[in-house]
């Protein structure tokens, strides 16, 4: 259970948090559960590349944003 993500430098706009269950298993989230971690880190050196020069594929999102569907 578990996997991590950054968030790049120079990104800004609405985070957003995908689940997946993976177990044959039923699982409930509900209201008020802790699911979600958040650790802030300073750089130490400028990135080569900021998110907007890299991707920029969710720079500035209000609200959600759906993933593009991945072609199997």
């Amino acid at each position: 259970m578990g996997s991590f993500g950054r968030i790049d430098a120079g990104f800004h706009g609405t985070l957003t948090l995908a689940l997946a269950n993976m177990s044959p298993k039923e699982q409930a989230v509900t209201i008020g559960d802790r699911i979600v971690q958040v650790v802030f880190e300073t750089l130490s050196t400028l990135p080569e590349k900021v998110y907007a020069e890299r991707s920029g594929n969710y720079q500035g999102q209000l609200g959600i944003t759906r993933e593009p569907i991945k072609k199997k």
